[in-house]
């Protein structure tokens, strides 16, 4: 019969005392850097929930509003590797509420026929913490919110004004 530990230091005459320390260290220490990578911030459990939102451009040219489509996905100028806050679900075009003037390349414009404020509607997931939107879990979403928005054909400034849990059918009011 074999001893456990032969005299030249070897467990069952096969591997070093020191290779299997090693080993039982790297386990260890891979072991800690998985639980505390995917250990919860907060110490409670957060599931993406389905939030939609609506924003409105204001007196777009035509070609602005139509390049603004149903299934592109939105993203903020701001936050280029945070992802896509949403799919955009639905896109309206309404008759200006006011002409107002506007730069389009070098030539300034009254808006009128030939311009639109454009009402998207887009979904998209994230968290939803003491009555705040968190889309993609990293861009707070509130009404009221001015920003550079872009698509894959378009960029633009865009008015959130509204925010709501659920599908976009579900429109809140």
């Amino acid at each position: 019969m074999k001893k456990i530990i032969d005299k030249n230091g070897r467990l069952f005459g096969v591997i070093s005392i020191i290779d299997v320390a090693v080993l039982l260290v790297v386990a260890v220490m891979a072991l800690a850097l998985y639980v505390r990578g995917n250990r919860s911030v907060t110490g409670t459990t957060l599931s993406d929930e389905l939030i939609s939102f609506q924003m409105v451009i204001e007196v777009a040219p035509d070609y602005l509003a139509e390049s603004v489509q149903v299934g592109d996905f939105i993203y903020d100028k701001e936050r280029v590797g945070a992802g896509a806050l949403g799919e955009i679900k639905k896109v309206e075009l309404l008759p200006p509420s006011k002409p107002e003037i506007y730069l389009s390349g070098d030539v300034l414009t009254t808006g009128g026929e030939d311009c639109y404020n454009v009402l998207i509607t887009a979904q998209g997931k994230g968290i939803i913490a003491d009555g705040r939107f968190t889309l993609n879990r990293v861009y707070e979403m509130g009404a009221n919110a001015a920003r550079m928005f872009y698509t894959k054909y378009s960029s633009f400034t865009g008015v959130v004004t509204n925010v709501w849990q659920g599908g976009w059918q579900d429109e809140a009011g």
